[in-house]
């Protein structure tokens, strides 16, 4: 295999997988949407099951970018993939003993997010650090489209299935694609990232709190590096007073 093929089949073999479990997981999550709203009838315990989802994105999100860069890309994929896969699984061992308690369902919304603040930037890394760089223009719209896809499907599936076989079916669909997805991640054999393994590595003399400065003087350098670049400063806010709204 040549080395435009190499990188073209591990893209290709990535992303199939992913595209299932953003789907499966986007299932789920519509799942536990509906779930809240027919047990509880009440728009404010909607609204709060939507903070639950999302407010792990704001306060973990803004430090992900320096944790991936921290570990191989491969170990990133398949753990955030099997940390949600694992919340999941848990739900459905809770629903079994009975009535599923909504707590449990924003509980699972919040804990989820997390995994999601990791997986998210590792995914979108996995371009610029597989293919060539004059390729990525083009390819940054496939990676969207995989993401993307997948949220839009996934709602739409979400609303067939969830009135046929309840949400213990959308759990199920929902780790069978964590599972598909690790399996791809370790096919496609990923040797890249962890840039900052040197980093890491002399971090390990250091206390957890000199660990936090540092990568908190790293995000901050992110953000420096952002401001130099006006247009994409002033998209980085739309997008968030777009998500926030």
């Amino acid at each position: 295999m040549n080395e435009e093929s190499g990188w073209k089949a591990k893209l290709a073999c990535v992303w199939g997988g992913e595209l299932v479990s953003v789907l499966t997981s986007s299932v789920l999550q519509m799942g536990f949407v509906w779930h809240i709203t027919l047990t509880t009838n009440s728009a404010s315990m909607l609204s709060l099951a939507s903070l639950a989802g999302f407010l792990p994105l704001a306060l973990f999100g803004t430090f992900a970018g320096a944790v991936v860069d921290r570990l191989p890309l491969r170990v990133t994929l398949v753990g955030a993939d099997l940390f949600i896969a694992a919340v999941s699984a848990v739900v459905a061992v809770v629903s079994l003993t009975g009535a599923l308690p909504v707590w449990v369902v924003m509980a699972a919304l919040f804990v989820r997010a997390i995994g999601s603040s990791l997986h998210t930037p590792a995914f979108q890394a996995l371009t610029p650090l597989v293919a060539p760089a004059e390729h990525l223009t083009r390819l940054a719209g496939v990676t969207q489209a995989v993401q993307s896809g997948g949220y839009i499907l996934g709602t739409a599936i979400a609303a067939v299935i969830y009135p046929l076989w309840g949400l213990t079916a959308m759990i199920a669909l929902d780790v069978a694609g964590a599972l598909i997805a690790t399996a791809a991640v370790l096919a496609a054999r990923l040797n890249v990232g962890g840039a900052g393994q040197g980093t890491q590595a002399g971090e390990k003399d250091l206390g957890l709190a000199a660990q936090a400065r540092a990568l908190a003087a790293e995000t901050a350098d992110g953000y420096r590096v952002l401001r130099g670049y006006r247009g994409l400063f002033a998209l980085l806010w739309c997008g968030f007073a777009f998500t926030l709204v």
